[in-house]
C-alpha cells in the first residue's frame, strides 16, 4: 500500500512484581494484531521474588528480549538501559510498567494515531485506574500544550499510555534523570522523561 509501517517498541519495567507479571504479560499475548510490527524489551531491576523466574517463563511466548540489574537502581535507569536498545529513530517507544495491563485494542488505537497523524511525535493518557474510572487527571487541551501551561499546574497530566517516537529519546541524557548527587531518579522518574 506504499504506507510507512509502524513500529513499536514496549519499555516494560519492574521491580518485585512477581504476582503481577503474569498479568502484564498476559495482557501482552492478548493483543489485537494490526499493521504494526512489535518487539518488547523488558527489565527487571534486580528483584529477588521470583520476577525474573516469571518473565522468563513468557519468551517463548512473546517476541520478548528480557534484561537484569545486579543492582536496584530505579526506574529512570531501567527506562534509560532499555531505551537506548531501540534502534530506529522513528520507532514508537510505549512506556508499561511491569504492573500495568494493556488493553487488546491499545496498539491498534496507537496505530491509528500516530498512521493519521504521521507528524505526531508523542501521546498520552487513556488508561483505566483499579476502581475503572478513565483519564482520571484529565487531559491537556491543545491552548494549554501551545502555551505550555501545563508547567503552572498542580496535577501532572502526562498519564499512561504514554507513546513517543525514539529519536526525541536522543535529547536526553543520562544527566537529565539524575539528582544533584548523580543518583538516578527513583520517584516519578516518567514525570521527567515525559517532561
Amino acid at each position: 500500500s506504499g504506507t510507512a509501517p509502524i513500529r513499536f517498541s514496549l519499555i516494560v519495567t519492574g521491580w518485585n512484581c512477581a504476582s503481577l507479571v503474569d498479568a502484564c504479560f498476559g495482557s501482552l499475548e492478548r493483543l489485537q494484531a494490526g499493521g504494526f510490527d512489535l518487539e518488547i524489551l523488558a527489565y527487571d531491576d534486580a528483584s529477588d521474588d521470583g520476577s525474573w523466574e516469571k518473565l522468563a517463563a513468557w519468551t517463548d511466548r512473546l517476541n520478548l528480549r528480557i534484561f537484569r540489574g545486579e543492582e536496584n537502581l530505579g526506574p529512570a535507569f531501567a527506562r534509560d538501559f532499555l531505551l537506548r536498545r531501540v534502534e530506529g529513530g522513528d520507532r514508537i517507544c510505549v512506556l508499561l510498567d511491569m504492573d500495568d495491563q494493556l488493553l487488546p485494542h491499545a496498539l491498534r488505537e496507537l496505530e491509528r494515531i500516530y498512521r493519521e497523524t504521521p507528524d505526531c511525535w508523542m501521546t498520552y493518557g487513556n488508561w483505566v485506574n483499579q476502581h475503572g474510572v478513565v483519564n482520571t487527571e484529565g487531559i491537556y487541551t491543545a491552548e494549554e500544550i501551545d502555551s505550555r501551561a501545563y508547567r503552572s499546574q498542580d496535577v501532572f497530566k502526562f498519564t499512561h499510555l504514554r507513546s513517543f517516537r525514539r529519536f526525541l529519546y536522543d535529547q536526553v541524557e543520562p544527566r537529565h534523570l539524575k539528582d544533584p548527587e548523580g543518583v538516578w531518579l527513583r520517584y516519578c522518574s516518567d514525570v521527567g522523561l515525559m517532561l
